[in-house]
């Protein structure tokens, strides 16, 4: 035969079940939170001006890069890094805004401009540098007018 526990000692074991699982989802919330990376930034810096940029430095973030996105802040970049100096090609699929794009190569000289790539959904154009470069700055359309970046400038990373 069970022996029925008296209200108040039942009570008191879902009371202390229920303060365990909240301290263990506390735990769990804060170990998540911690070892959440936050994306790694670098400035680029040109001639006239210097851009906040998040770091693509690996195949699934350069896949990625801005797709999804809504807009991207005023001197706020992404800066697409390769292992090694290459031709990649980028296109505009699921992006909701206008880019230009900056090809760099390893000495950081700017190798390639694309000006006002138009957001696409389907059939998307491919962007393809006419030099080698090692790295790639999507920053707003109307940066590189805007900023006077040429072909041949240097740019610096802080």
């Amino acid at each position: 035969m069970v022996k029925k526990l008296p209200f108040s000692l039942f009570y008191y074991r879902i009371d202390a079940m229920r303060k365990f699982i909240s301290l263990a989802i506390s735990i769990i919330l804060t170990a998540c939170l911690a070892s959440c990376e936050k994306i790694p930034a670098k400035t680029v810096c040109f001639k006239n001006t210097c851009v906040q940029a998040e770091i693509a430095d690996t195949h699934p973030n350069r896949t990625k890069g801005l797709m999804f996105r809504k807009s991207l802040g005023s001197k706020k970049g992404m800066l697409f890094i390769f292992e090694q100096e290459c031709i990649p090609s980028f296109y505009m699929k699921n992006v909701s805004f206008p880019l230009d794009m900056i090809w760099f190569s390893g000495d950081k000289k700017v190798v390639h401009i694309v000006e006002s790539a138009p957001p696409c959904r389907v059939n998307c154009a491919i962007y393809t540098p006419d030099a080698n470069a090692k790295y790639t700055l999507e920053v707003n359309a109307g940066f590189v007018k805007k900023y006077d970046v040429k072909i041949g400038d240097s740019v610096d990373f802080k």
